[in-house]
């Protein structure tokens, strides 16, 4: 009979364990996923129109080297309750608590340091920070826009400041290019260290702005924000159009005319413009001319040099006229007949000259 109970015991034990296992197995399981997809959530499909809208300006604001820092640390602690500037190395220097690390950090975060440090010497602080002044704030600009780069912003006021936004970026980059898909803008922004460093980006569609009015996809910036213009497979001469609606596109660039061409210099031309306005421009092409030869920089900064005949019916647009650039070259090159002509002008000149003077001396 006991030995009967203890096998019983030990089935149920085991029908148990093979009952639970599963259910832990399944519960682990979705955890994880869950898990997983809150972080994708955070980071891959971060929604920055409600994250602008819900926070001031200073929630997530990074502090750096070049801000100063207005301190209230208690009432009556006079030789605390000043103004400090982060240096260059990103420190601070406060009375008792000597050099202290701020940069990466938010307001509220040091706020919380600084409240731990100084219950050392102070009975109940209350640090309360604000920011004096702000340092400039930097963005870098990279993909398809004419002039690539890392811009800094200064400005007079913080109102101004808070101010800044993609478009800002965008002209300051000299605008989009012809291949700019204005759908796919991403900026990538670092994240508060209280939410876990890192990266958080946001794929932007500026064409909902020009077309249906949702200024939620300008969105305002954070210094080092990274912005990336993504490039289509064709050019699109109606997105310049709106990008020169918007401001975002100068409306006039200038490009160098030379060659077989009735009136060669420097041109000012719209920013739609294409090759053969600019050579409209410059009077035409010569009747005797040759190939022309077209010289730009893409938005890698690498050389695009063109060879190619001159054609009225070229579409715009295309390989043989190209919508210009700020800063293009256009050369229209010497006909065979040309070349010929200046030859023989090379070759009959000392003839001619000998003669001459033969005709001087008879």
């Amino acid at each position: 009979m006991i030995i009967l109970s203890f096998m019983l015991k030990k089935y149920i034990k085991n029908s148990f364990n093979l009952l639970l296992y599963p259910i832990l197995l399944i519960g682990i399981t979705s955890q994880f996923l869950i898990g997983q997809n809150r972080i994708y959530a955070s980071s891959d499909n971060f929604n920055f129109e409600e994250y602008v809208k819900s926070k001031d300006y200073n929630d997530d604001y990074i502090l750096g080297p070049g801000d100063i820092l207005n301190l209230f640390v208690a009432e009556g602690a006079n030789d605390l309750n000043k103004s400090y500037p982060v240096d260059r190395n990103g420190f601070i220097n406060l009375p008792r608590l000597e050099k202290l690390y701020v940069d990466g950090l938010t307001l509220e975060e040091l706020s919380n340091v600084l409240n731990n440090e100084y219950i050392k010497y102070i009975n109940l602080p209350n640090v309360k920070i604000s920011i004096l002044k702000y340092k400039p704030l930097t963005v870098f600009v990279n993909g398809e826009v004419n002039v690539p780069g890392k811009y800094t912003f200064d400005y007079k006021n913080s109102n101004e400041l808070k101010n800044i936004t993609l478009f800002d970026a965008l002209q300051r980059a000299g605008g989009i290019t012809d291949y700019s898909d204005l759908r796919n803008i991403k900026v990538i922004r670092k994240e508060t260290i209280s939410n876990g460093g890192g990266k958080k980006h946001a794929d932007l569609n500026l064409l909902k702005v020009f077309i249906e009015n949702d200024m939620s996809q300008n969105i305002s910036l954070r210094n080092n924000d990274n912005i990336y213009v993504k490039r289509n497979d064709s050019p699109s001469i109606k997105q310049l159009g709106e990008a020169m609606r918007s401001n975002i596109n100068p409306k006039f660039i200038n490009v160098m005319v030379s060659g077989r061409v009735n009136n060669p210099g420097q041109k000012t031309v719209s920013v739609l413009s294409t090759l053969n306005d600019a050579l409209d421009i410059a009077g035409g092409v010569k009747v005797l001319k040759g190939k022309v030869t077209y010289i730009s920089r893409d938005s890698s900064g690498l050389l695009d040099r063109r060879r190619f005949r001159y054609s009225r019916r070229n579409k715009a647009g295309s390989f043989k006229n190209p919508v210009l650039k700020s800063g293009d070259i256009i050369y229209v090159g010497n006909s065979p007949l040309n070349v010929a002509n200046e030859v023989l002008g090379e070759f009959t000149a000392p003839m001619l000259g000998v003669y001459s003077t033969y005709k001087i001396l008879d």
